[in-house]
């Protein structure tokens, strides 16, 4: 089966999005809670998109294993492999944060929607 187009806008809100393909494109996802384990997700994901109030933590190993980063609400991330360490096909497990700042340690990525 081919993979569906997807873009930002058909992220819903309180929801932390990712696409198999840079700039929105490929397989969509929507994650309205926590994944320790992303399944068959894993180490799929080339852009995300927050359109929740809190930031998301993403993390290169299941259980909030090894490196680590932030998106901050409103943020998005059009190519993972520009992220610092290059994220392109590395997360595993994501988070959603109490609060809307990253914690202490955690790197911020992405830019705000229209930036």
């Amino acid at each position: 089966m081919a993979p569906a187009s997807a873009r930002l806008s058909q992220c819903p809100d309180i929801n932390l999005c990712a696409w198999s393909d840079e700039n929105f494109n490929g397989i969509f996802k929507r994650y309205p809670d926590s994944a320790p384990h992303l399944g068959g997700d894993n180490d799929r994901f080339d852009s995300l998109g927050n359109r929740d109030a809190y930031s998301w933590l993403v993390f290169e190993h299941a259980n909030e294993g090894c490196a680590r980063r932030c998106l901050r609400p409103g943020c998005t991330v059009s190519k993972l492999a520009d992220v610092s360490g290059n994220w392109h096909d590395r997360i595993s497990s994501l988070k959603k944060h109490t609060r809307a700042t990253c914690p202490a340690g955690y790197e911020a990525m992405g830019s705000h929607y229209g930036s």
